[in-house]
């Protein structure tokens, strides 16, 4: 009797852990499904591809006070530097009695620059350190289908799914 109990709770314990899916699994299906609900013809569907599901997180620079901060900053020193190119462009479009005050304009957008693209760096940076708050997940799929007027399509296309692994969209 003993022997019966152990053996059908092994059974039960080995069965659960294989029903277990992984994200992986659950955004495949949960993609399949979708597709089931809203393709043209869901009879044609033939999986060609998934690719690997990944966290989709909130931008740093929309979710922090920093963030936002650095964000402004990128834009004015990009500005800026807009800005010193076109003075430039116009001291040398005036035939070369200029060209080393437009030089100097020049330059002097060409620093801007580099302050902007240091700034922009660091922004992403932050974003690469996943800051922001865990929005969905995504994953990429491949697959054919017929269209609305019943051509065979190959299609690629980006989902996302919630974070709790219950709907793709």
């Amino acid at each position: 009797m003993r022997t019966l109990i152990t053996l059908s709770l092994t059974i039960m314990f080995f069965l659960n852990i294989s029903c277990t899916l992984t994200k992986q699994q659950k955004a495949e299906r949960l993609v399949k499904q979708y597709l089931e609900k809203s393709l043209n013809d869901p009879g044609s569907y033939e999986s060609v591809s998934f690719g690997t599901v990944t966290a989709f997180y909130d931008d740093y620079k929309d979710t922090t006070a920093q963030g936002k901060q650095l964000e402004k900053e990128a834009s004015k020193l990009y500005h800026l530097a807009e800005k010193y190119h076109l003075l430039g462009d116009s001291l040398h479009d005036f035939g070369g009695f200029d060209d080393k005050r437009g030089d100097k304009y020049f330059s002097m957008g060409d620093d801007y620059f580099a302050k902007a693209r240091k700034v922009s760096e660091k922004i992403e940076l932050k974003n690469s350190g996943k800051n922001g708050d865990l929005l969905s997940y995504t994953i990429t799929h491949t697959y054919r289908a017929k269209n609305a007027f019943g051509a065979l399509t190959l299609e690629t296309r980006d989902f996302h799914i919630d974070d709790k692994f219950t709907e793709a969209y």
